[in-house]
């Protein structure tokens, strides 16, 4: 015979399964009489309760074990069993469910496990009648087993999940019982025995969870015992108090007769609220306190925490007369004690309490027991939120809370809260007026700080800018010394071609004077040179004609090195410049296309999410940056200009509509922004102009963009365009008036000016001041036209640009007269004679 059969026998067939009933009756048994022991030291009413279930479960257990032995004498019907047997499985565990997630009298949950056996028993009933002798071998696998198995699985799962989320104390011992029941029904539901009048799948389960039974004793406190066999004595009954000596013991000691507790609670509570420091203010109201309600201790306890935790803000022992230590617990530590704060509700606890407060608090000091627990909140008025709580505890008196303590503390807790509330207010008045200084020097901080990251900023473009000018200054040095090279080199060439020329009319002379010797010589008739003289003389006339060839072809050779020296040194130094302001100008629109892009990509959130502040800083930076990359343009226009000249502009025939329509557009946000409006006059046909179309485009958007900045909010802006003719010929006018403040007289031949001079100040009443009115006299030129402004103090300035219509054969007049120039007679205040007029200023 295996093993499995000697386990099936011992725990299924009588006589060996009387042994399982006996392991589960003694088990029960001796957990009852440690419970009865418990409540006969305590008379705690949990206590009782754990009695009233284990009589429970052990009348089920004995029940049972009666019946079977009836029936295995054959004196009862073997029917009962099943019926029995599954009752006391799943009444069982309902009870030791009962027992463990409701230490503490819960009427709901009493009425709910009553019903729940109530209809257990009705079940039983219900297998019973359904059993007969004769189908008694058919209950295992049938429907009904089945039901009583699910239901018993279901319970202990539903048992677990109600222990998970109350955690009472001891609960993990609670979760293993219904884990071993609920694995004896699981395994009893997957492997069927067909036949069996027992299972032994929930036997096992049951063997191996009742023995847990004997944890419940140690659920609830048991009283410290007294010296010498004397009981606890209360601090209401005499005035003496369980005092710990240095021995470690508790003996009984009379307090000093000094002041009544009310006296000295009172003097300590005026010294919490004459106190500065909010440590020794709540040390203080701990002790005010435990003087006041004679506790043995006091805690003081702030308010739960959103992040879950609870601070002992302060305590004090009134047996030792000392200070408690701050600590932190955490809520779900204290749960009661949370919950009454958070709601400003009062809380007794009894010493029998099996709440996880009691043994948490007992823990952190060190205690066997907490004793009684009474939590007050600090409150002063009923629509407010608690200041805190005040814990008061009685660990070695074992004082009972009673109702009268419980208000004595509550007005004591109000009194403290109000005083402590204006003590509050007055500090929280001071508190203001630091946080403002301490916000007005935060500012001035901040301020300063930018300053000095402006001021760094602006160190480093200077030493930017500086290294480049040292760079420039030492390539102009090397142009100096090779136009000096080349200087050299021509006054040499200069003297050399001096000398080929000095040389070259002797050498003309010298055949013309060998002709005429040759010439008398032949005019003589008597003297005849000898044929060897005439030969000679034929040589040398040769050679001096050679010599003569050779001379024009050197002079001819340093001409033209000469040209080439005077071409290369004719190069102005300001054309060289400009070529290096160029290159200067694209490294800067390179960096500043990198900073627009960059704050793009931060605009574009995809690098994380912007505060509103952020936004508005880094929309102000994309701001600047596009404003300085239209001023770094206009820059680079001006010089290519100035270097390439008008043979760089390619012409095309141009509609002005056109390029009005386009300017005004692109203004449109910028008019809409100031509220301005934009009076426009215009002829019936526009007609076509034959120039470059962007130097055209730019003339114009500089010109309305100019009288924008200048106008104030909702002033007026004047375009006009006319046709002039004019005895050079056919010209477009275009004039823009703005509504600003005007320019001074004498301003104006700065207005136009391209260079920057170290006393020059702001043009009071000009929008731009910039390059771009000066890029738009040096556009307006290269397309053969001409530009002026006209200005009065106080009525605003006026731009006119004069172009020919067919700027090959039609150059532009170098004088306008004045009533062509002066716009708007009848709509606008500057039809009145102006008072200055500037053109142009000398750029050297």
């Amino acid at each position: 015979m295996d093993f499995w059969s000697h386990l099936t026998q011992l725990l299924l067939q009588p006589p060996g399964s009387l042994a399982y009933h006996l392991v589960l009756t003694f088990a029960l048994i001796g957990a009852l009489q440690g419970a009865f022991f418990h409540w006969q030291a305590t008379r705690y009413p949990q206590g009782a309760r754990l009695m009233l279930g284990l009589g429970g479960l052990l009348g089920l257990r004995v029940l049972l074990f009666l019946v079977q032995a009836l029936a295995w004498q054959g004196v009862l019907e073997p029917t009962w069993l099943p019926a029995l047997e599954r009752l006391a499985n799943v009444g069982g565990m309902v009870l030791l469910f009962w027992l463990w997630a409701f230490p503490e009298p819960s009427s709901k949950a009493d009425v709910a496990t009553s019903l729940l056996l109530l209809f257990l028993v009705a079940l039983a009933l219900f297998t019973w009648v359904m059993l007969t002798p004769d189908n008694l071998r058919w209950f295992h696998g049938s429907w009904l087993d089945r039901l009583w198995s699910g239901l018993g699985l279901v319970l202990a799962l539903a048992g677990v999940g109600v222990l998970a989320w109350r955690r009472p104390e001891g609960s993990l011992y609670g979760g293993l019982t219904l884990l071993a029941l609920a694995a004896g029904h699981l395994v009893h539901l997957l492997l069927i025995e067909p036949g069996a009048t027992a299972s032994m799948a929930l036997r096992l389960g049951e063997l191996a969870a009742y023995p847990f039974v004997f944890s419940l004793l140690y659920r609830y406190p048991l009283p410290a015992a007294s010296p010498k066999g004397e009981r606890p004595v209360p601090a209401a009954e005499a005035p003496y108090l369980m005092t710990p000596s240095p021995d470690g013991e508790v003996a009984l000691t009379t307090p000093a007769p000094t002041q009544p507790p009310s006296a000295a609670a009172l003097e300590a509570l005026v010294q919490a609220l004459r106190s500065l420091d909010p440590e020794e203010r709540s040390e203080r109201l701990a002790q005010a306190a435990a003087q006041y309600l004679v506790a043995d201790l006091c805690l003081l306890m702030s308010p739960p925490f959103t992040s879950g935790l609870m601070d002992v803000v302060a305590g004090y022992d009134l047996i030792r007369e000392q200070a408690l230590p701050g600590h932190t617990l955490a809520v779900d530590q204290v749960p009661l004690v949370a919950s009454a704060s958070e709601k400003g509700k009062t809380l007794r606890l009894p010493a029998s309490s099996t709440s996880s407060d009691l043994h948490t608090i007992a823990r952190w000091l060190g205690l066997e027991s907490s004793g009684p627990l009474l939590a007050v909140p600090l409150v002063a008025r009923s629509d407010t939120p608690a200041l805190g709580t005040l814990v008061f505890l009685s660990p070695f008196a074992q004082r009972p809370w009673t109702h009268e303590d419980e208000q004595r503390a509550k007005r004591f807790a109000q009194a403290a809260a109000r005083v402590l509330l204006a003590s509050v207010s007055d500090q929280s008045a001071q508190v203001g007026e630091l946080e403002a200084e301490v916000e007005q020097l935060r500012q001035r901080l901040a301020e300063t700080q930018t300053r000095l990251d402006k001021a760094l900023s602006q160190r480093e473009e200077l030493e930017e800018r500086l290294a480049s000018a040292q760079d420039h200054l030492e390539s102009l040095a090397a142009l100096m010394d090779d136009l000096e090279t080349l200087q050299q080199e021509v006054n040499r060439l200069e003297d050399e071609n001096r000398e080929l020329k000095e040389q070259l009319l002797t050498l003309n002379y010298f055949p013309e004077a060998l002709e005429g010797e040759a010439g008398e010589l032949s005019g003589e008739p008597t003297v005849s040179p000898t044929p060897p003289e005439d030969e000679q003389l034929r040589q040398s006339l040769r050679m001096a004609l050679e010599e003569v060839a050779l001379l024009k072809s050197e002079l001819a050779f340093r001409d033209q090195q000469m040209l080439e020296l005077e071409r290369r040194n004719a190069v102005p130094q300001q054309a060289l410049l400009y070529s290096s302001l160029i290159s200067l100008v694209q490294d800067v629109r390179q960096h500043l296309s990198t900073i627009v892009g960059y704050t793009d990509l931060l605009l574009s959130e995809s690098a994380g999410l912007l505060g509103k502040l952020q936004r508005e800083f880094l929309e102000r930076i994309r701001h600047a940056a596009e404003k300085v990359t239209k001023i770094v343009e206009d820059a680079a226009n001006l010089a290519s200009m100035d270097v390439e000249g008008q043979s760089t502009l390619e012409m095309e025939p141009v509609q002005l509509s056109e390029v009005l329509d386009a300017a005004i557009v692109e203004h449109g946000s910028l008019l809409r922004e100031k509220r301005l409006t934009l009076r426009v006059d215009l002829p019936d046909t526009l007609p076509t102009l034959k120039v470059n179309r962007d130097a055209l485009q730019q003339i114009v958007n500089h010109l309305l963009h100019n009288a924008a900045l200048a106008s104030p909010e909702e002033g007026d802006i004047f375009l006009r365009v006319e046709e002039r003719f004019l005895p050079e010929g056919r010209f477009i006018q275009l004039a823009v008036q703005d509504s600003g403040p005007g320019i001074a007289e004498e301003d104006l031949p700065r207005v136009f000016s391209r260079i920057y001079r170290t006393g020059y100040r702001t043009i009071e009443g000009l929008g731009d001041n910039g390059v771009g009115l000066p890029l738009v006299k040096t556009l307006v030129e290269a397309l053969g036209g001409r530009v002026w402004v006209e200005s009065r103090l106080g009525e605003g300035a006026t731009f006119e640009v004069l172009l020919p219509l067919e700027p090959e054969s039609a150059p532009a007049p170098e004088e306008t007269p004045a009533e062509q120039a002066a716009p708007y007679a009848k709509e606008s205040p500057a039809s009145e004679p102006a008072q200055g007029r500037g053109d142009e200023e000398a750029e050297g």
